[in-house]
Parts: C-alpha cells; sequence; structure tokens
C-alpha cells in the first residue's frame, strides 16, 4: 500500500506542477464570470420588455403535445429511413407530456418546478440550479480536454520520451502503476469539476438569489422523481464522475494502441469532445449496431430531462448496463497492454 500511495503521490506531482491546478482555477473563474454576465444580461432585457408570465394552460399543451405525437407515429409508415431510427424526436413529446401532466395532477404552479437540465444551453430564467448547470456543462469540455491530453502524456508521452523505461528499470508493479496513472489523472478531473460545482453554486447564490424551484427527473420520458434542486445538482455531479472516468478509460485505451503521443491527444479530442464518435455511432444504428455504442450509451443525463437519449429506443436501463460493460473492457485491455507493451 506504501509503495502505491507513493506512486499516486509522484503522479499527483507531476500534473500539478508548472502551475496546471493554478490555470484550471482561473479557466474556472472566468466561465462563471462570463456565464453569470450573460445571465444578468438576459434577466435585465427580460424585465425590461415587461413581458408577464401567466399560469400556462397545462391541459391545451398536452393535448397539442398529444397531436404532434400521433403525427410522429404515423411517419414510419410513409419513411423508410424513419423506420430505421436515428433520431428520437418522439421521446422529447413524450417527456413533455409526462411532465406537464405531473404539474397537472400535482396542481403545481408555473415556476414552482423545473425540468432536469444538462446546461447545454442559455436559460430564459436563471436561478442558482440553471446557473450551476450551465457553468459545469461548459467547463466539461476544458476538464475532459485537460484530461485527455495529462492521461496521454502520463502514459504514451512517457513511452515516447523514454521516461517510462527509467521509472520500469525499478521493480514495480505495472498494475499499480498503470492504477496510479490514471487515478492521479481522474482525482483531478474530478476535484476541478467539484470545484466548478461550489464556485458557481456559491456565485449563483450571490448573483441570483438562494431560493430555486424543485426539480423534476423524467425517467425515460415516463417516470417522474422529484427532487430539491442541490439534490439535482448531486446526482448531476455523480452521473459526471461516471461520464469522466468512461472517457478516461476511452482514453488510456486510445493510448495503448497508437505509438505517438501527439496523435493520440489528436484521436481522444476528435471522438469525444467533437462527438466524431457518437456521430460513427449513430450512423452505426441504421444497422442496429449503434445500440450498443459506448458514447452514446454514457451520456446518463439525457435519459433524465426532456431531450431523450441519442437513438429512438434507448432508455437509461439499457444504458447503464452497456455503459459498465464498455469500462470493464477498456479497464481490461488497458492492462493486459500495458503489462506487455515492450519499453
Amino acid at each position: 500500500m506504501k509503495e502505491f500511495n507513493n506512486l499516486l503521490s509522484c503522479e499527483l506531482y507531476k500534473i500539478s506542477r508548472k502551475k496546471t491546478l493554478l490555470k484550471l482555477a482561473i479557466a474556472v473563474v472566468v466561465i462563471v464570470l462570463i456565464v453569470m454576465i450573460a445571465g444578468l444580461a438576459i434577466q435585465y432585457l427580460i424585465e425590461q420588455s415587461g413581458v408577464q408570465t401567466n399560469q400556462p394552460d397545462y391541459e391545451r399543451q398536452i393535448e397539442a403535445l398529444e397531436q404532434q405525437l400521433a403525427i410522429l407515429k404515423e411517419r414510419p409508415s410513409t419513411s423508410a429511413l424513419y423506420r430505421l431510427i436515428i433520431f428520437n424526436e418522439e421521446y422529447s413529446v413524450r417527456a413533455q407530456i409526462t411532465y406537464y401532466r405531473y404539474l397537472l395532477e400535482n396542481n403545481i404552479a408555473a415556476g414552482a418546478v423545473t425540468s432536469y437540465s444538462t446546461g447545454d444551453t442559455l436559460a430564459a430564467d436563471y436561478d442558482y440550479y440553471t446557473f450551476t448547470t450551465l457553468c459545469t456543462s461548459t467547463m466539461m469540455t476544458a476538464i475532459v480536454i485537460f484530461m485527455i491530453v495529462m492521461a496521454s502524456r502520463n502514459t504514451l508521452g512517457e513511452f515516447n520520451s523514454g521516461a517510462m523505461k527509467m521509472q520500469l528499470m525499478r521493480p514495480i508493479d505495472r498494475n499499480k502503476f498503470l492504477t496510479a496513472k490514471w487515478l492521479s489523472v481522474y482525482i483531478v478531473s474530478i476535484g476541478v469539476l467539484l470545484f466548478t460545482m461550489i464556485f458557481s453554486f456559491l456565485v449563483g447564490i450571490i448573483a441570483f438569489g438562494a431560493s430555486s424551484p424543485d426539480v423534476l427527473l423524467v425517467v425515460n420520458a415516463s417516470g417522474t422523481m422529484r427532487v430539491s434542486a442541490i439534490g439535482a445538482l448531486i446526482i448531476s455531479f455523480l452521473i459526471k464522475c461516471v461520464y469522466i472516468f468512461a472517457v478516461l478509460q476511452l482514453t488510456v485505451f486510445v493510448n495503448m494502441i497508437l505509438k505517438r503521443n501527439a496523435s493520440a491527444i489528436a484521436l481522444n479530442i476528435v471522438i469525444s469532445v467533437m462527438n466524431i464518435g457518437t456521430i460513427i455511432e449513430t450512423v452505426a444504428a441504421i444497422p442496429f449496431v449503434g445500440f450498443a455504442g459506448f458514447l452514446a450509451n454514457i451520456q446518463w443525463e439525457s435519459a433524465l430531462g426532456l431531450t431523450g437519449p441519442a437513438l429512438k429506443g434507448m432508455t437509461l436501463w439499457s444504458m447503464i448496463p452497456i455503459s459498465f460493460a464498455w469500462i470493464a473492457f477498456f479497464t481490461v485491455m488497458n492492462y493486459m497492454k500495458f503489462r506487455k507493451r515492450e519499453i
């Protein structure tokens, strides 16, 4: 255990040197301030426009959505391509119907409950929950890029430079050595994520007030679970922890296959950050292969909101086991390839 702790401390030191953590902290502060200014500007414009928020007619909205759903269900009979899958248009409509039915049946006023947010778009009405999710979602791209770069440098980069040979000349257990490498990157990445959420949460309370409506999770477009805003943020944090771990194992796997550090970084960014991997899985879904895809299935948050998973027919309960199966595969392959790799 002492040997592993020493290895982990050494790897953490490599990441924290050259003021890396300070640069990440500055990036978090800048992103949060930019989002705060944008949010305050949007709120000011809404107030100046004099738009009044009235109690929505839930029954009429449900009726309109049901008509839209009926139209979507008729399309497969006229479109061969639509039968094959790809777009998940029905999910969003069914999720909205479930959402409004919950509000109607429980006699909930407008603004008392909000839907689960992944923070992908700017909000029309800001509170500390929507602000925190937007800041965290924006920072996630930077965290994934940081993780890809550091994981590639700590593995493939050290193989290329010869530093790995110097380290493995000592009697070190290769499994412990690889674990220390990816675990150090994971710890720092999660630390940055947690700092982002806490900092943006505090700034959100200062800028937009300490109150936020409860959040309604619409699970698989049919089930509902009402939680507090803080509870929703905790759920979001835990899901993002799994997502970061999954992408990290994919990154290490690519590093174990390729021979050049720059190529591995570029390929990992193209696959994970630029969503090329998800696009390929979506195309592969036409012959139904894409349903077993890795990147499409690790997007668990999509099955808790009103947008839905990438492919029609995917559910949270199918995404979770497929995700863990891929994570286990990448993890096992990483250790096997690292043990056999020549230095």
